[in-house]
């Protein structure tokens, strides 16, 4: 289901398909909006997808969440609605699902049902970090904004956007990247234990078992550090992917 975000730790699923149907900024603003936003709401999402599909993307039901298939599995724009009295803040999201880390992942995982699963994306970020470093917000209070907003996010996006989803669906480049450790690999993956599960399931897919065991020890020694209190899941589940793996290495 869309408006529901599976699980507050894992900041990988499609962290920005926020279907709710009211939300709280941190001034603490009205979110009842009169019937003109919401119909603005709707023409600049209707729009947004209208453009994008150009770029071989599909919407979901509510046009919040849009999707393209690729070779690793599918590329993600996730809209978010930040709702007040008078006006409406948007943010993008883009993010990379690679199928084979996705499944790997969300064996143990016990809070997502299986239609979660199939939307947890594997790295992702604010399109306004991949611009300027910082979370980016456009508002709408009228008409005109609509359209304003609508080209300045596909602008956005192909510019930066679209070179993020080409070079994170090479699966060597996001191991690198993911196990750099620093400001870039928390930002495109900012959970720790989902991150060390990616690196592990990444591992693992294209270095083997032995390859693997590597960055399990390193991903230990990095949660142990941290004091993390998902260290004991995260051993878990290495020793369960590499078990698994044992009979085809």
């Amino acid at each position: 289901m869309e408006s529901q975000r599976c699980h507050a730790d894992y900041q990988r699923t499609l962290r920005t398909a926020r279907e709710a149907d009211s939300s709280e900024d941190d001034r603490g603003e009205s979110t009842v909006m009169d019937l003109e936003l919401k119909e603005l709401q709707s023409d600049f999402l209707t729009a947004l997808a209208t453009e994008l599909r150009r770029l071989g993307f599909k919407a979901s039901r509510s046009a919040r969440l849009l999707s393209k298939s690729t070779h690793v599995g599918s590329w993600l724009i996730g809209i978010g609605i930040i709702e007040h009295e008078s006006d409406f803040d948007i943010t993008v999201d883009v993010d990379v699902r690679v199928d084979a880390v996705e499944k790997l992942v969300n064996q143990d995982n016990e809070w997502a049902s299986p239609s979660q699963k199939l939307q947890t994306a594997t790295v992702g970020v604010d399109l306004g970090n991949l611009a300027d470093g910082r979370q980016r917000r456009w508002t709408v209070r009228r008409q005109p904004d609509v359209s304003s907003a609508v080209d300045s996010i596909v602008h956005e996006f192909e510019r930066f956007g679209i070179p993020f989803l080409e070079r994170f669906s090479n699966l060597d480049t996001m191991l690198e990247e993911l196990t750099s450790e620093g400001p870039r690999a928390w930002l495109y993956s900012p959970a720790h234990i989902y991150r060390c599960k990616t690196i592990v399931a990444l591992g693992l897919l294209l270095k083997g078992r032995g390859g693997a065991h590597s960055y399990v020890e390193t991903c230990t020694k990095f949660l142990a550090e941290r004091k993390d209190p998902r260290l004991k899941e995260f051993t878990q589940f290495a020793e369960r992917l590499l078990s698994d793996s044992a009979g085809g290495s």
